[in-house]
């Protein structure tokens, strides 16, 4: 038992000695807001400074039409589109990740976008 006990602490103390080395660099932001945090929209704000919006011109890419136009929208704050990918097993198709961020209030919502939905499948990861 204590040859465990010393060996998981060694490797314990071992991985310590190198962490956190170096240089870090972070931001943080304070958002003065009145009332709940839900209706303050304080985690919209929160994506926006975190995971600025990053556009990747192609072929054909016309600034114009992005800047008017919306891929996707949804009609309530309470759910957050996380990630939009290209789905590996098929070129055509897209993977959108979304959560409902007020804690389980929300049940229903609508997802608009510019494209053809040809089918969906949505899918719950626990």
């Amino acid at each position: 038992f204590f040859f465990f006990f010393f060996f998981f602490f060694f490797l314990f103390k071992l991985f310590l000695v190198h962490a956190d080395i170096g240089q870090h660099k972070f931001k943080y932001a304070l958002v003065p807001f009145s009332g709940c945090f839900q209706s303050a929209g304080i985690i919209q704000k929160g994506y926006q400074f975190n995971k600025q919006l990053q556009v990747v011109p192609f072929s054909g890419f016309k600034e114009e039409f992005y800047i008017q136009n919306s891929f996707f929208n949804l009609n309530t704050d309470s759910v957050i589109i996380d990630t939009i990918k290209r789905a590996e097993d098929d070129g055509d198709a897209l993977i959108l990740r979304l959560y409902e961020c007020f804690g389980g209030q929300t049940t229903n919502f609508e997802l608009s976008t510019c494209f053809e939905i040809k089918s969906a499948h949505p899918c719950t990861l626990r």
